[in-house]
């Protein structure tokens, strides 16, 4: 669209939209790639990946990641990675926290779609409760995050099916 705002809009919207997002990354995740995995929640890599910041390169700045990379990396690192433009392996961006898990050359897409799945079977206001206290929780402060926490937890043990949940494992673990 030539609308400079519009690819940091679509980043927040896959950030902080109402849905749990995972990046299945077969190959390399370079620039806005890297930027649109980094706004998933959940990042699922093969190990011949390869991941870069190269945006210095061109004379820019990422739009959004570079929030996401401080949250997980040390400034230090950070700065490596955006300063240097050098790629990285999957191993390194595990090693740093930027992809969850590590699987099987070629997986990652089978693999994403079966955390999916989990995840879509658990009860979806657990769900919604547990991206709230996690994405809502980076902005705030520890105290801010602690009351929020609370909230949410006492949200969760006053739904129905939560309790419904509950009763059943302790009648499992009563078997």
């Amino acid at each position: 669209s030539g609308d400079p705002a519009a690819w940091p809009r679509v980043l927040r919207l896959l950030d902080r939209g109402p849905f749990v997002t995972i990046a299945a990354i077969n190959g390399q995740a370079w620039g806005g790639g890297l930027e649109i995995a980094l706004t998933c929640g959940l990042r699922v890599a093969a190990p011949t990946a390869t991941f870069c910041f190269p945006e210095i390169a061109l004379g820019i700045v990422p739009a959004v990641a570079a929030h996401r990379l401080l949250a997980a990396v040390p400034e230090t690192v950070a700065l490596d990675l955006l300063l240097l433009a050098e790629p990285f392996s999957a191993l390194e961006a595990h090693r740093l926290g930027l992809i969850t898990r590590i699987v099987p050359a070629g997986e990652a897409r089978s693999v994403a779609h079966a955390m999916a799945d989990r995840i879509l079977s658990f009860t979806p206001g657990a769900v919604d409760a547990v991206r709230a206290l996690v994405v809502d929780g980076r902005d705030a402060n520890e105290r801010t995050r602690r009351q929020h926490q609370q909230e949410l937890f006492g949200q969760r043990l006053s739904d129905p099916a939560t309790a419904d949940l509950i009763d059943a494992a302790l009648e499992r673990s009563r078997a």
